[in-house]
């Protein structure tokens, strides 16, 4: 029990720094902000360094919002062995390798929002990969293609095909006041 007791403790770390925010040229992280997990169940499967919230999985913090079918979070092993096994507070954000959320992917924050089937955080990288019939909108303008990914610590992102789609963009002009 102690050991998900850890799990828990760093996934609430982790989706803390989970940066989808960045996708609209917002902070890197709403470090500090209270986060809520909502779902139907958590697994954790500690020979994988991997914990696993499925079922109607929503993601909480301020202004933001993640729904998926599941969400994964896997972390580093460190010469074979979990890092900081026997000390909570040496658990950090800085444990987590990757998070994904699977299916039916939706990141909301106030009118912008991004869907696709996929997204998958590489902490280290401070990169975003979102995948399968992705879209960004906000507000009436919207952005449609394959995979989207977004490098956060350079603020930018590039939108790449689909198979057999191009990349379309439906951008209307600001109302004059």
């Amino acid at each position: 029990m102690a050991v998900k007791k850890k799990y828990i403790l760093i996934l609430f770390f982790a989706v803390v720094c989970f940066p989808f925010s960045p996708v609209w040229g917002d902070a890197i992280t709403q470090k500090g902000k209270p986060i809520q997990i909502v779902s139907d169940r958590l697994d954790v499967y500690d020979s994988k360094q991997l914990a696993v919230f499925s079922g109607n999985v929503q993601v909480n913090q301020q202004d933001t919002t993640i729904n998926s079918d599941e969400l994964h979070v896997f972390y580093k092993k460190e010469g074979g062995e979990r890092k900081g096994s026997d000390n909570i507070g040496a658990m950090n954000a800085g444990d987590i390798e990757r998070i994904e959320a699977r299916g039916k992917v939706r990141i909301t924050q106030g009118d912008r929002i991004v869907t696709g089937d996929k997204a998958v955080l590489f902490y280290e990288e401070q990169k975003v990969f979102v995948t399968g019939n992705t879209m960004m909108q906000e507000g009436k303008n919207k952005i449609k293609g394959g995979k989207v990914t977004f490098f956060m610590k350079e603020n930018r992102s590039i939108v790449e095909r689909a198979e057999k789609e191009r990349v379309t963009a439906i951008i209307y002009p600001k109302e004059e006041k």
